[in-house]
């Protein structure tokens, strides 16, 4: 990437010094400046610190890689390896076959074809909502709301409220990971922290949670296939 290349989101504020600078998506960088800050001024202090900025990009790459959806790739929902396939068809968007493992996608609509992925796992992911009420009743949780969400920052959070929320990009990850995270969540309704009872309770409702916290430090991030908004 060069400068040339660089998409800018300007956001003015109140807040006076030197402009603050982070990563939106792949090409694009999100400035904020104070009011009155020309145009001209923020793009030559990019120039002037394109190496700080550089570094922000190569770090962002890391966790979010570009993911072009070649015909043939491999994805997973849950404990299986799907193919994703492009052909012909009237009047259909993305069908998935699961004798085949494999989803079409309609050859004409390739340019869309992340908003559709997008809904295929959306939809799958209801299971999430299924799942986490169904752990919740067998150990005696109370949960209030069960959001899902295209969150990547993080697997899953809960609130004081009782409100769980996890990420759709879960569906993509084995069951058995699923399950850990969801009863992650639900052992923060009792501990809102990480501590020693916390962990105590979390082993005893999955005793293989270490295990499970290291396949997600490895594997987790190559689940996270979208482009970042």
């Amino acid at each position: 990437m060069n400068i040339e290349e660089l998409k800018l989101e300007l956001k003015y504020t109140s807040r006076r010094g030197s402009l603050c600078y982070s990563v939106k998506d792949h090409n694009t960088l999100a400035v904020k400046a104070p009011h009155g800050t020309s145009m001209d001024y923020i793009r030559e202090d990019i120039s002037r610190n394109w190496d700080k900025v550089h570094k922000l990009f190569e770090s962002y790459y890391l966790d979010f890689p570009v993911c072009g959806f070649a015909d043939g790739m491999k994805l997973f929902l849950m404990d299986t390896e799907i193919i994703l396939r492009y052909k012909t068809m009237d009047g259909i968007a993305f069908h998935f076959n699961p004798d085949e493992n494999t989803l079409y996608v309609a050859k004409d609509l390739q340019n869309e074809v992340e908003s559709l992925l997008k809904c295929f796992f959306s939809h799958k992911a209801e299971y999430l909502r299924v799942r986490c009420r169904y752990l919740a009743m067998q150990h005696n949780f109370r949960i209030n709301r069960i959001n899902l969400r295209w969150v990547s920052s993080k697997w899953g959070s809960c609130s004081v409220k009782g409100n769980v929320t996890l990420s759709n990009y879960l569906i993509m990850a084995p069951k058995a990971i699923q399950d850990y995270i969801i009863l992650h969540e639900l052992c923060h309704l009792r501990h809102m922290n990480h501590s020693k009872d916390f962990y105590t309770l979390l082993q005893k409702l999955d005793a293989q949670y270490k295990e499970h916290r290291a396949w997600l430090k490895d594997k987790g991030r190559a689940l996270r296939i979208f482009h970042q908004k």
